[in-house]
């Protein structure tokens, strides 16, 4: 499952990627960002890929497919965008969408483990959210068990 926020005070998009996701739900993901009216700023992003995370239908075509779609997206250029993962499956697959986005030159991504939410938060001068990031997290994570 995929759940996202548009946070416009903080000027963020935060998303949690937990339990399973499939290629045609990152797909419809990537279609609802890049549909999204932000108001005409530009937006920082921080996902979540929770330790429960299942992306095994997932290819390298698809996240390849997210980047173009989200290359597109009115909020991206010349924004922050930090994912955090949970595990190292869904690290790799993290780093591969970084590998794709910076090819294409969209914005800059950096990829972080989970005990670097405090430098994520802080890279994106967001240090503020910390503890309601974790507690949207806990919650996602309870959710699916």
């Amino acid at each position: 499952m995929i759940h996202y926020e548009f946070l416009p005070e903080h000027r963020l998009i935060f998303n949690v990627f937990h339990g399973k996701v499939s290629s045609g739900e990152l797909l419809q993901h990537a279609r609802q960002l890049s549909a999204h009216d932000y108001q005409g700023i530009n937006v920082s992003g921080l996902s979540i890929l929770t330790k429960d995370l299942s992306i095994n239908d997932i290819k390298v075509s698809d996240i390849s497919a997210c980047a173009h779609l989200i290359r597109g997206a009115n909020f991206r250029m010349g924004g922050k965008n930090a994912i955090l993962s949970y595990s190292s499956l869904s690290y790799a697959f993290a780093r591969v969408y970084q590998t794709v986005l910076n090819l294409e030159k969209i914005d800059e991504t950096r990829v972080y483990r989970k005990h670097e939410l405090n430098h994520a938060l802080s890279w994106l001068k967001l240090e503020a959210l910390t503890e309601e990031i974790q507690s949207k997290v806990e919650q996602y994570e309870k959710a699916t068990q």
